[in-house]
């Protein structure tokens, strides 16, 4: 069980599960969350280009 407090980083576990489901229900709608400890704009940017890393490469494997 993965428990996400939603005032941290996602953390590489929740990555990898974002990354498997992805791989079997395809590209989905996504949203970065946090409800406390709002860190800087370029940190949600970062977690930003990791999802959509993720989603473009499930997208290639799609095609």
């Amino acid at each position: 069980m993965l428990i996400d407090t939603h005032d941290q980083p996602v953390p590489p576990s929740v990555w990898r599960l974002y990354e498997a489901v992805m791989a079997r229900l395809g590209p989905v709608e996504t949203m970065i969350e946090r409800d406390d400890a709002i860190p800087p704009l370029g940190d949600l940017l970062t977690e930003l280009d990791i999802a959509r890393a993720i989603g473009g490469e499930m997208s290639r494997r799609v095609a």
